[in-house]
């Protein structure tokens, strides 16, 4: 706080800049860890002669390490005084498990890597996401959620692009990009601890922003949990559709869509998570529950489009459609992220974003498990259509607890959102 007094929040930048870039580095690297996987189902499926549900319960086994870790680093947080030892065993983690996946010999080493992978996630993602809010200037804070944003749907989108490269070039495919990814953990390792750091980060409240990039008044003190709840159901929508695509994606495309060429089709989470950066941006500074709201029935409608092409099988449509599907998850993850972060009293931030991620994790992720169990028992294509039929039944909740979040408070104002 001395430092605003003396030279105003110019000099904040200066000061905390490193450690907030280390903060973005480490999420990004962990997300590029959690999908680099994705172009190579095929790949395992082939090497370790497994089925469809084996791989995706390798896929959806992330979710048990990241649950795990973030019920346990707000502990951490709380009890650690300097905030950057919160986030170097994430980082370690996280890179242990990249290189048993990237060394895996058996379907045993890619479980135990991807548990690996999710556990140093969850360490990452919650703390340096809360950090990248507080650590901000005053008056940069209401674009945080959009940087941390970013940084998860950036590290998204370079991760498969990594696996479909070295897929394309016969490169190690199974193995670099892994190798690759560890590199830049230690490299935000290394950031993390030659930063400065504040010795202790003081919890700062929340304000909505309006479209026009004005600060407007907090949510309403009566309604903070609704609002929440509706951002943990918006972010396990996101997840739901963007997990499913990203497992599956490229193998409906070379199946149901006539993708050729598996390095085409292993282009398509990349596609999905670059045109997720681009819905960010877009509605990143938009009203959180606008764009939360603009997202998730957006992809229901776009899922419904893909799905109804599904019949004529072709690939311009699946190409076509993935980058829409992802402007419209960017929208919805940032539009989340805010409202989270909205609604969360300052003094336990780190621990709702905490149980905000597992709420994505539980509602989003772990179904995607039932789609691996669906395309094994009944075809990859029934399984599709159930998936697009499930998109739709949760976007109805959504639309219906909006609605209810929404509602006047008892003196009869309106809540804002």
């Amino acid at each position: 706080m001395a430092a605003q007094k003396s030279g105003g929040p110019a000099m904040i930048p200066d000061r905390y800049l490193a450690a907030r870039l280390s903060c973005m580095l480490a999420i990004a690297a962990s997300l590029m860890g959690s999908t680099a996987a994705s172009p190579l189902y095929g790949a395992y499926i082939a090497q370790f002669q497994t089925s469809d549900v084996t791989v995706m319960a390798i896929f959806t086994l992330y979710a048990v390490g990241i649950l795990a870790s973030l019920t346990i680093s707000p502990l951490l947080d709380r009890h650690i005084r300097n905030q950057r030892y919160v986030l170097v065993p994430g980082l370690i983690i996280t890179a242990v498990g990249l290189l048993v996946f990237g060394f895996a010999q058996n379907v045993g080493m890619l479980f135990a890597g991807r548990i690996l992978n999710g556990a140093g996630a969850g360490m990452i993602t919650g703390i340096a996401s809360v950090r990248l809010y507080e650590l901000a200037p005053e008056h940069r804070r209401a674009r945080a959620a959009t940087v941390s944003t970013l940084a998860f749907s950036l590290g998204a989108a370079i991760g498969p692009m990594l696996s479909a490269a070295a897929l394309a070039l016969d490169l190690a495919p199974t193995r670099l990009p892994f190798l690759i990814i560890t590199l830049l953990c230690a490299v935000a390792l290394a950031g993390v601890l030659l930063a400065s750091w504040p010795r202790n980060v003081e919890p700062v409240g929340a304000v909505e922003v309006t479209e026009a990039g004005q600060e407007a008044h907090p949510l309403p003190a009566a309604l903070p949990l609704r609002y929440f709840v509706l951002a943990c159901a918006g972010l396990g929508i996101g997840w739901y559709v963007a997990s499913v695509l990203m497992g599956l994606g490229p193998h409906i495309g070379v199946t149901l869509y006539g993708l050729g060429s598996s390095g085409l089709a292993g282009t398509l989470p990349a596609l999905f998570q670059l045109a997720s950066g681009a819905g960010q941006i877009a509605l990143g500074r938009a009203e959180t529950v606008r764009g939360l709201m603009t997202g998730v029935i957006g992809m229901a409608v776009f899922v419904a489009l893909l799905i109804l092409g599904l019949p004529g099988g072709h690939g311009a449509l699946l190409l076509g459609t993935m980058p829409v599907l992802g402007f419209f998850y960017g929208a919805t993850f940032v539009g989340a992220l805010g409202l989270a972060n909205q609604a969360s009293p300052a003094e336990r931030r780190t621990e709702y974003i905490a149980r905000f991620y597992i709420a994505g994790h539980v509602g989003g992720v772990t179904p995607t498990m039932g789609i691996g169990v669906l395309v094994d028992g009944v075809g990859l294509e029934p399984a599709v259509y159930l998936f697009g039929a499930s998109v739709f039944l949760v976007t109805l909740g959504a639309c219906l607890l909006t609605v209810f979040a929404r509602q006047s408070r008892p003196g009869g104002a309106a809540a804002r959102g």
